[in-house]
Protein backbone atom coordinates (compact mmCIF):
# COMPACT_ATOMS: atom_id res chain seq x y z
CA UNK A 1 0.00 0.00 0.00
CA UNK A 2 1.19 3.59 -1.14
CA UNK A 3 2.11 5.77 1.76
CA UNK A 4 -0.47 8.87 1.67
CA UNK A 5 1.01 12.36 0.66
CA UNK A 6 -0.37 14.70 2.17
CA UNK A 7 -0.42 18.67 2.11
CA UNK A 8 -1.18 21.85 3.60
CA UNK A 9 -1.07 24.62 1.15
CA UNK A 10 -2.14 28.07 2.12
CA UNK A 11 -2.51 30.85 -0.36
CA UNK A 12 -4.76 33.94 -0.85
CA UNK A 13 -4.56 33.73 -4.36
CA UNK A 14 -7.66 31.11 -4.84
CA UNK A 15 -7.19 31.28 -8.73
CA UNK A 16 -3.67 30.58 -8.80
CA UNK A 17 -3.72 27.66 -5.91
CA UNK A 18 -6.64 25.71 -7.37
CA UNK A 19 -4.51 25.15 -11.05
CA UNK A 20 -1.72 24.34 -8.72
CA UNK A 21 -3.96 22.20 -6.23
CA UNK A 22 -5.24 20.48 -9.33
CA UNK A 23 -1.88 19.65 -11.17
CA UNK A 24 -0.61 18.24 -7.51
CA UNK A 25 -3.36 15.90 -7.19
CA UNK A 26 -2.25 14.23 -10.66
CA UNK A 27 0.63 13.64 -8.74
CA UNK A 28 -0.87 12.06 -6.14
CA UNK A 29 -0.96 13.89 -3.66
CA UNK A 30 -3.81 14.70 -1.15
CA UNK A 31 -4.39 18.89 -0.92
CA UNK A 32 -5.96 20.45 1.97
CA UNK A 33 -6.00 23.84 1.05
CA UNK A 34 -7.08 26.90 2.69
CA UNK A 35 -7.28 30.73 0.92
CA UNK A 36 -7.48 31.77 4.84
CA UNK A 37 -4.49 31.48 7.29
CA UNK A 38 -6.67 31.65 10.50
CA UNK A 39 -8.71 28.23 9.07
CA UNK A 40 -5.30 26.60 7.85
CA UNK A 41 -3.59 27.43 11.15
CA UNK A 42 -6.92 25.87 12.91
CA UNK A 43 -6.98 22.78 11.06
CA UNK A 44 -3.31 22.03 11.41
CA UNK A 45 -3.49 22.29 15.02
CA UNK A 46 -6.60 19.64 14.76
CA UNK A 47 -4.22 17.43 13.46
CA UNK A 48 -1.20 14.93 14.68
CA UNK A 49 2.29 16.55 14.08
CA UNK A 50 3.04 14.04 11.58
CA UNK A 51 -0.48 14.05 9.49
CA UNK A 52 0.95 15.73 6.55
CA UNK A 53 3.83 15.10 4.36
CA UNK A 54 4.84 18.95 3.74
CA UNK A 55 3.41 22.58 3.57
CA UNK A 56 3.53 24.85 0.93
CA UNK A 57 2.49 28.46 2.52
CA UNK A 58 2.59 32.01 0.97
CA UNK A 59 3.78 34.90 2.88
CA UNK A 60 2.04 38.12 1.81
CA UNK A 61 -1.70 36.91 3.02
CA UNK A 62 -3.93 39.49 4.45
CA UNK A 63 -4.40 40.23 8.02
CA UNK A 64 -7.18 38.16 9.48
CA UNK A 65 -7.27 37.17 13.45
CA UNK A 66 -3.68 36.82 14.37
CA UNK A 67 -3.31 40.19 15.92
CA UNK A 68 -1.82 43.31 14.50
CA UNK A 69 1.74 42.27 16.20
CA UNK A 70 1.91 39.42 14.34
CA UNK A 71 0.81 40.70 10.71
CA UNK A 72 3.02 44.28 9.76
CA UNK A 73 0.19 45.40 7.79
CA UNK A 74 -0.88 42.73 6.79
CA UNK A 75 2.32 41.40 5.17
CA UNK A 76 3.79 38.95 7.69
CA UNK A 77 0.86 36.57 8.28
CA UNK A 78 2.37 33.95 6.88
CA UNK A 79 5.18 34.40 9.28
CA UNK A 80 2.63 33.48 11.78
CA UNK A 81 1.84 30.89 10.70
CA UNK A 82 4.81 29.43 9.81
CA UNK A 83 5.64 29.93 13.52
CA UNK A 84 2.83 28.13 14.53
CA UNK A 85 3.36 25.46 12.00
CA UNK A 86 6.69 24.99 13.60
CA UNK A 87 5.19 24.95 17.22
CA UNK A 88 2.77 22.18 16.11
CA UNK A 89 4.78 19.94 14.01
CA UNK A 90 8.58 21.22 14.16
CA UNK A 91 9.75 18.14 11.57
CA UNK A 92 7.29 19.36 8.95
CA UNK A 93 8.93 20.15 5.57
CA UNK A 94 8.08 23.72 4.40
CA UNK A 95 8.35 25.77 1.01
CA UNK A 96 7.71 29.08 0.86
CA UNK A 97 5.63 29.94 -2.61
CA UNK A 98 5.21 34.10 -2.58
CA UNK A 99 6.17 37.49 -4.62
CA UNK A 100 7.21 38.65 -1.17
CA UNK A 101 11.17 39.57 -1.15
CA UNK A 102 11.73 41.64 2.21
CA UNK A 103 15.28 40.08 3.21
CA UNK A 104 13.99 40.32 6.47
CA UNK A 105 10.71 37.74 6.36
CA UNK A 106 13.45 35.99 4.22
CA UNK A 107 15.68 35.49 6.99
CA UNK A 108 13.13 34.88 9.92
CA UNK A 109 11.41 32.41 7.71
CA UNK A 110 14.75 30.51 7.13
CA UNK A 111 15.60 30.87 11.20
CA UNK A 112 11.90 28.99 11.83
CA UNK A 113 13.68 26.11 8.89
CA UNK A 114 11.69 26.47 5.63
CA UNK A 115 13.79 24.21 3.20
CA UNK A 116 12.63 26.35 -0.17
CA UNK A 117 11.88 29.88 -1.05
CA UNK A 118 10.19 29.82 -4.40
CA UNK A 119 9.64 33.47 -5.50
CA UNK A 120 6.12 33.81 -7.52
CA UNK A 121 5.85 34.05 -10.44
CA UNK A 122 6.94 30.76 -11.18
CA UNK A 123 6.34 27.94 -13.05
CA UNK A 124 4.03 24.81 -11.45
CA UNK A 125 7.05 22.35 -12.65
CA UNK A 126 9.50 24.26 -10.30
CA UNK A 127 7.17 24.15 -7.58
CA UNK A 128 6.48 20.44 -7.82
CA UNK A 129 9.80 19.85 -8.61
CA UNK A 130 10.77 21.68 -5.01
CA UNK A 131 8.04 19.17 -3.21
CA UNK A 132 9.73 16.35 -4.98
CA UNK A 133 13.15 17.16 -3.53
CA UNK A 134 11.96 17.99 0.17
CA UNK A 135 9.62 14.96 0.40
CA UNK A 136 12.23 12.59 -0.37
Amino acid sequence: MAEIKRMLFVDDDAKRMASLVEMLEMEQWEVTHFTSPTDAVEELEQRSADFYSCAVLDMAMPHEAFGEAETDGGRRTGLAVLERLRKHAPELPVIVFSVMRDPDVQARAKELGIQRWISKPALPSELIEAIREVTK
